[in-house]
């Protein structure tokens, strides 16, 4: 068999290399090349290649590098095997990432958990009605303010049923 060529990169900073294997190499021996020349620990190499979807696939065991092999082959890819790419990921970067900070607790919230600041005062005023205790049932606390909602009609919303109400049916 012919040799094959592998192209590679590692992000963040781009450092592209070529390697040249006389045959297609195993895990062991394509990981261990990729730990002397980027200094990532075995356990943790991993490469991925962008599919014919268009979607990043990683391989990071012998499994998966030989289900590429196949892949690549039926689809000719491979045929003489000139040269693959690969994206070089070092998975103990990932997995030792840090988690993001939690965030800070507030008396006032958001969907986002970040604190709102107050846009109004709110007032109680003495004059406001008062619901009987007797009225609320047993987990309600005696006397305590309520607010009401008033449905307050615009001209607009006026003008849209004025027209609805024209209209033939």
């Amino acid at each position: 068999m012919s040799s094959i060529q592998i192209k590679l990169v590692k992000p963040p900073d781009g450092l592209t290399r070529r390697v040249t294997f006389t045959n297609k190499p195993s895990w062991i021996a394509l990981a261990a090349k990729i730990e002397s020349l980027y200094g990532i620990k075995l356990a943790n190499v991993a490469v991925s290649y962008v599919d014919t979807d268009g979607d990043e696939v990683t391989l990071s065991s012998e499994e998966e590098l030989q289900e590429f092999y196949k892949s690549a082959d039926a689809q000719k890819q491979i045929g003489s095997l000139a040269l693959v790419k690969f994206t070089v990921r070092d998975l103990g970067a990932l997995w030792h990432k840090p988690l993001p900070e939690p965030p800070r607790m507030s008396g006032y919230r958001n969907t986002f958990g970040r604190g709102v600041p107050m846009m109004f005062e709110m007032e109680m005023d003495d004059d406001w009605q008062r619901v009987p205790a007797y009225m609320g049932g047993p987990m309600r606390e005696p006397e305590t303010p309520h607010g009401f909602v008033e449905s307050i009609v615009s001209e607009r919303m006026s003008r849209s049923r004025r027209r609805t109400r024209m209209s033939p049916q």
